[in-house]
């Protein structure tokens, strides 16, 4: 599986801690292994994410993403809040 980062997730990644950052490392690597992990609360997303996917990294952070051809382009790393608005 193959990963690219949208600019406004770049943009986001920026923002966050290293504890934020290490937490998402962990996450990622049970989203390349098993996308329906109960930890990741991998969920399809409506309105502005229509088409997005979604998992969490912690109790309010999540990562918005889309998969096509066994590609995942992560769009926006961020908190519930900010996400939804």
């Amino acid at each position: 599986m193959e990963f690219i980062w949208h600019k406004s997730f770049k943009k986001d990644w920026k923002k966050h801690s290293q504890k934020n950052k290490k937490k998402y490392i962990e996450r990622l690597k049970l989203l390349e292994n098993d996308i329906y992990h109960p930890l990741l609360n991998y969920h399809k997303l409506n309105g502005k994410f229509v088409d997005c996917l979604s998992v969490n990294i912690t109790s309010d952070l999540r990562i918005i993403f889309r998969v096509k051809d066994n590609i995942i382009t992560l769009i926006r790393f961020a908190t519930h809040a900010e996400l939804y608005n």
